[in-house]
């Protein structure tokens, strides 16, 4: 059996199929869009590190498709490509965990784990998580309740997290935990990084926090890191008058100093809980692009009740965004304010400046359902009309901001992978065969 590559990205996401000018013919070129690693003074590992992080996020995905008879093989052989590409010794069985959890794989996410040695002799272990991607994924990301644990209260008093992504860390370190001491130990393992995206993000970031509790004191020599791709806010803060000095110190001298996390472009996901400012926005924006929905609405009487519970369904949405505020996050965050340029690194508090509007403007996202269409009337048409006559006119890119939502969040980590790069288009902008890897019967 064989297995594509590529089911997800650049599949049909909208920056898996741009188009540009060529140089030197000046064809329109087809090519989906691949962003570099930044370098070490942002990520705090080396590129081969980070590369194979956005490697391993990526294809944990398609090596747990429900069409895939052995995603362990897929996984490996994928990453093993990618190790000798970039001159990395992978370490073989038994040093691996890859565990897609059987039976119980609709209701938890598989993790993976990898160590990687550089030509510098640096030994890396890196633990990977998916994302979200079944109905009981989605019920760990909205179990929002904030808690304390006994298990870093210590080390971060009165620092709460997410309860859901902190039942699937204590599951996977009283599964694994003992297995992954052992082999960090038994390979002299110098850092260990903790990845993945959007729900196996999330995860990530607490699985740190557990490290730091459970593992730092007795491997001294060894650093725990986070470089995730696109995690949700999953540390609750008391306000800043009310945080002790150790907990402010670790704030600064842990989570702050070793956990990355990247974001691309307006992507909703790393704005949840708490951004509810962001969050807003997002619900006041597919709101004005469905305008007719609810003129409709407001126009046939009988459906006036409709209206109302619509609008108080709003305020209780807005109400639970302003109850979760204090949700943050607690790294640094790498990111990519327009799609095709470098990143920056932020702090959580200029992070949260970051707006939809402008990731949007910068980006020249356009919408087929436009909330100006609305407020222009006419004029929009008519203007719509001469932008066709001279050739101004740009296609939309996506219907509505619930379109947009989705892929834009779905474009890191597989752009960042060197296995997906050029998976689609060759040089000439033209369509590839779909890449394969064997899969075991």
């Amino acid at each position: 059996m064989m297995k594509d590559i590529g089911a997800n990205y650049p599949s049909e996401n909208h920056w898996g199929n741009l188009k540009k000018k060529d140089t030197a013919s000046g064809k329109e070129i087809n090519y989906s869009l691949h962003v570099r690693a930044p370098g070490i003074e942002m990520t705090n590992v080396e590129d081969a590190v980070t590369n194979m992080c956005a490697t391993m996020c990526s294809v944990i995905y398609e090596s747990n498709a429900d069409d895939v008879e052995d995603g362990r093989s897929l996984f490996y052989q994928t990453i093993q490509t990618q190790a000798d590409n970039e001159k990395l010794q992978l370490l073989p069985e038994p040093d691996r965990i890859f565990d897609d959890h059987g039976e119980l794989k609709f209701a938890l996410a598989p993790m993976a784990t990898a160590i990687i040695k550089s030509e510098k002799e640096v030994v890396t272990m890196i633990i990977a998580w998916r994302g979200s991607q079944t109905p009981v994924d989605i019920l760990q990301d909205t179990a929002e309740a904030p808690i304390i644990s006994k298990t870093w209260q210590k080390i971060a008093p009165d620092l709460r997290v997410h309860s859901g992504y902190a039942a699937l860390v204590e599951n996977e370190m009283t599964t694994h935990g003992e297995t992954i001491l052992k082999q960090i130990k038994d390979n002299n393992v110098k850092q260990v990084v903790f990845t993945g995206h959007s729900l196996g993000g999330s995860v990530a970031h607490v699985a740190h926090l557990y490290a730091l509790a459970t593992w730092a004191d007795e491997l001294v020599d060894v650093t725990f890191r986070v470089l995730s791709f696109e995690p949700t806010m999953v540390f609750f803060l008391p306000d800043p008058e009310e945080r002790t000095d150790p907990l402010k110190a670790f704030l600064k001298d842990k989570l702050e100093k070793l956990a990355r996390g990247f974001v691309f472009c307006g992507d909703a996901v790393p704005r949840l809980t708490g951004n509810g400012t962001f969050m807003k926005d997002v619900v006041e924006k597919l709101e004005s692009q469905n305008q007719t929905f609810k003129a409709g609405l407001a126009v046939a009487g009988i459906f006036s009740k409709k209206i109302e519970k619509v609008e108080q369904t709003k305020e209780a949405l807005y109400k639970q965004f302003d109850n979760l505020g204090k949700y943050e996050h607690c790294s640094m965050l790498i990111h990519y304010e327009k799609a095709e340029e470098d990143p920056v690194l932020l702090n959580a508090e200029d992070f949260r400046k970051k707006t939809l509007e402008n990731a949007l403007l910068v980006n020249n996202i356009t919408f087929k359902q436009s909330d100006a269409d609305f407020k222009a009337g006419a004029g929009t048409v008519v203007g719509t009309a001469v932008d066709y006559i001279t050739g101004k006119h740009k296609d939309h890119d996506f219907p509505d901001i619930k379109e947009y939502i989705p892929q834009v969040h779905g474009v890191l980590p597989y752009a960042m992978s060197p296995i997906y790069k050029d998976l689609k288009y060759d040089a000439k902008g033209e369509k590839k065969p779909t890449y394969k890897y064997p899969v075991k019967a």
